[in-house]
């Protein structure tokens, strides 16, 4: 909530605060809105430190470490459009049960995390995603 008052943001900044924030579980407990709505860029933007966390990975379904081997596995595979079913079985394992589904949201939250990087991961329509720099 520091984004609502600017003492605070200047107080957190003169201070060299950092900040932890877990943009998933602040969609899903209603702190925010959705993932567009977060001041998580606002407050990156202002000079403020942040680190991203997930602080409740069962609710989440989700862990950071997925979302580092997402990225990495992009990388090592630049240029090549990868399907759902792919990414799902490299990086969550054949015996994942779930949707595939599952990668989209995944896939929104590491273009989240990357900021203005994001679009690094470009969406392959009907097919899934690459990572392609620009």
């Amino acid at each position: 909530r520091c984004i609502e008052d600017e003492n605070t943001m200047n107080l957190i900044k003169k201070n060299d605060i950092l900040l932890e924030i877990c943009p998933t579980s602040n969609v899903q407990t209603n702190v925010v809105k959705d993932m567009k709505s977060h001041p998580i860029k606002k407050i990156i933007d202002s000079g403020i430190k942040v680190s991203i966390n997930t602080d409740n990975r069962t609710v989440s379904n989700t862990t950071l470490t997925k979302e580092y081997e997402l990225l990495s596995f992009f990388i090592k595979n630049k240029g090549i459009a990868l399907s759902r079913e792919v990414l799902l079985n490299k990086i969550w394992g054949y015996d994942f049960y779930g949707d595939d589904r599952t990668i989209d949201t995944h896939i929104k939250m590491l273009r989240n995390n990357l900021g203005k990087y994001r679009d690094l991961i470009v969406t392959v329509r009907s097919m899934g995603y690459k990572y392609e720099e620009k």
